[in-house]
């Protein structure tokens, strides 16, 4: 029996109270149905396919044996034959057997793809069974009837130490140096650090007697008590008016990447002007300040020129990027003080450099966050703050850590870092949002 069966044995056997596995466990999913699948996937539904507790959350799930389904991903110009198993957080999980490893040997992969079916990230094939264990222990978490998130400062800095000397503890050996997931079958308890959306430790039985052996002497917050969600009133905050450029900019840059960066440029700005012979717009000196170091960025739909690469196209304008909207290339006219996106088909579009800017920033934003969803123009709340350029609709939402840009005549796109955020504004805000495909 492998090592990864035997987890997964100890988590069935540390989620139920009174049942052992061999007691309890139903019949194994027939032979046939799993000899197409690769061994790692065999194990998950040998050992754990009829146990609806363990295979789904609310958060996330393994497909049923009748739904996992054959998909080819082209590859460093080859083609692999994969398995697409589950979903959760809002990713679809492939596994593809026998692929080509940075080593230059052959294993197991699991890949991520996002919303939009676009790869997203490969997982070193030496942790394919913790991404497998990991997804597991986080449906028993999220099933189980007493959750809590830790909030004790002392016992997240040391938690590891903490739980398995205090309180007998045993880490999953999941090929990490030091697992993410520990146990007690004696106790019944499950912990967890960190998930998808926040480094939070979160601590899971269904015993109240267990958990609280650990809630009395460190602070937690109850997530789930027998076996139903602690309620939150629910209050719907409408966002303060975003009035200026450099605010606008500040909050783009909070809702997408956190804490703010110290870099200062100013010394690079003074050179650059002196080089150009020419004052670059404060909004344009900004953009740079906060996204320089942030390739998606400086890259995603729209090509920005770096600073060091900025030129003199002609006496009155600079190019400042390309690819805008399609086929636009973008130039700051120092004349006017404006931003013409000049199109392939001779069209252009003349903006105010602050307002050409935070579209821009939107635009770019909207590639690097992870979750979104289409909702009608008419339908938009009033809590969220909107821009009026180009004539149409822009977001900008601190309170709910939403952005949102025009997608067509009669919708926008809003989107968000973490799809909890976007879950949390559709409960709050009552939204109908569709997929983008």
């Amino acid at each position: 029996m492998s090592e990864f069966e035997n987890n997964l044995i100890r988590l069935y056997q540390t989620f139920f109270l009174y049942n052992t596995y061999q007691e309890t466990l139903k019949m194994p999913l027939a032979a046939q149905h799993l000899s197409f699948l690769p061994e790692v996937l065999q194990t998950v539904y040998r050992t754990i396919g009829n146990v609806p507790e363990l295979m789904k959350s609310e958060f996330g799930y393994y497909y049923s044996i009748d739904n996992v389904k054959i998909n080819s991903w082209q590859f460093q110009c080859s083609k692999y034959d994969g398995f697409m198993f589950g979903s959760f957080d809002g990713f679809c999980y492939h596994l593809y057997p026998q692929v080509p490893t940075w080593e230059n040997g052959i294993a197991d992969s699991v890949t991520l793809w996002n919303s939009n079916y676009e790869f997203e990230m490969w997982s070193e094939f030496s942790i394919v069974e913790a991404e497998l264990l990991y997804l597991s222990v986080n449906n028993a978490i999220w099933n189980s009837d007493y959750v809590c998130n830790v909030t004790s400062r002392k016992l997240l800095k040391d938690y590891y130490s903490i739980l398995c000397n205090e309180y007998n503890l045993t880490p999953f050996s999941d090929g990490h140096e030091q697992s993410w997931m520990l146990y007690s079958e004696a106790d019944h308890i499950l912990v967890r650090f960190g998930d998808y959306d926040h480094n939070r430790l979160l601590i899971a039985s269904n015993s109240l007697e267990s958990i609280e052996k650990i809630s009395r002497k460190y602070k937690m917050k109850w997530l789930k008590k027998g076996g139903q969600k602690e309620d939150v009133p629910i209050t719907v905050m409408s966002d303060s008016a975003i009035l200026t450029t450099s605010e606008r900019l500040n909050a783009i840059y909070e809702i997408c990447c956190g804490k703010k960066q110290a870099d200062n440029l100013n010394q690079k700005f003074i050179q650059i002007e002196e080089q150009l012979q020419l004052t670059l717009p404060d909004s344009l000196k900004q953009y740079h300040q906060l996204f320089h170091k942030l390739p998606l960025m400086m890259e995603s739909c729209c090509s920005v020129v770096p600073l060091s690469k900025l030129t003199l196209a002609t006496n009155t304008k600079v190019k400042v990027a390309s690819c805008f909207e399609g086929d636009g290339v973008c130039y700051y006219y120092s004349t006017d003080q404006m931003i013409h996106v000049e199109y392939e088909n001779d069209d252009t579009l003349i903006l105010k450099t602050e307002e050409f800017i935070i579209m821009l920033a939107l635009y770019q934003a909207a590639y690097i966050m992870k979750s979104n969803g289409l909702l009608s123009n008419n339908q938009i709340p009033s809590q969220l703050y909107q821009i009026t350029i180009d004539k149409r609709i822009w977001i900008i939402s601190k309170n709910y850590k939403l952005l949102g840009i025009p997608f067509n005549d009669s919708q926008c796109l809003l989107f968000a870092k973490h799809s909890s955020d976007l879950i949390v504004a559709e409960k709050k805000l009552h939204l109908s949002l569709s997929p983008l495909w």
